[in-house]
């Protein structure tokens, strides 16, 4: 998410809803890219950015979307599909060897 505003420069945290960003990089005096906490839905919650000399007031203006992570295979499920993909054409392969087609 991108925040933009005047006197970020030295900005301490970045709060979405009162859940600190899950990081956040100050671009310049005045912007703030930020990964916001969460996921799936449209929120609608106070923004606040802390700053050496202070933080904005609590509000409930912005409304931003939380994508959803995709979902990913991991090292197990990648063996489970390499695993599964070999018997699948070993079968098949044996299948075609015996002359069958699995017709009825």
């Amino acid at each position: 998410m991108t925040i933009t505003g005047t006197h970020f420069t030295g900005a301490t945290g970045v709060t979405f809803a009162g859940v600190a960003a899950t990081s956040f990089t100050v671009v310049n005096d005045t912007t703030i890219t930020a990964t916001v906490p969460g996921s799936g839905a449209a929120v609608t919650a106070s923004v606040v950015v802390a700053t050496p000399a202070g933080s904005n007031s609590a509000n409930a203006l912005y409304t931003y979307l939380v994508a959803t992570p995709v979902p990913t295979l991991g090292v197990w499920g990648m063996i489970f599909l390499t695993a599964l993909l070999l018997l699948y054409g070993w079968y098949s392969l044996r299948r075609r060897q015996d002359g069958t087609t699995g017709t009825v």
